[in-house]
């Protein structure tokens, strides 16, 4: 994952299970957004926000709402809107195509 831990700031995190992990020390592994402290530093305080701010209930509030928004769409617009999914603001919507001669 990446973007949002670091609300703009380039810094990405992997997360697995021990034993897939235990398997990076087999190899060579390289990313970009390694372990600096000041990367450390603004993930660090980026968490702090998102608990102090209780933004991950927003974010599930909000997204709850424009999910029934959509699904709304979904029902009136059935020739247009095709799926509907997400959880939280990670919301994705088709559009489905119409036959179109050139």
């Amino acid at each position: 994952m990446a973007k949002g831990i670091g609300n703009g700031f380039p810094l990405a995190a992997v997360i697995t299970t021990s034993e897939i992990a235990k398997t990076l020390t087999e190899a060579a592994y390289f990313n970009t957004f390694g372990g600096n402290p000041l990367a450390s530093c603004v993930g660090s305080n980026v968490l702090s926000i998102i608990e102090e701010e209780n933004l991950q209930n927003n974010s599930d509030k909000v997204g709850s709402k424009l999910l029934r928004g959509l699904a709304d769409l979904q029902i009136k617009y059935s020739d247009i809107v095709g799926d509907v999914r997400g959880k939280g603001l990670m919301v994705g919507m088709e559009l489905k195509s119409k036959d179109v001669s050139l």
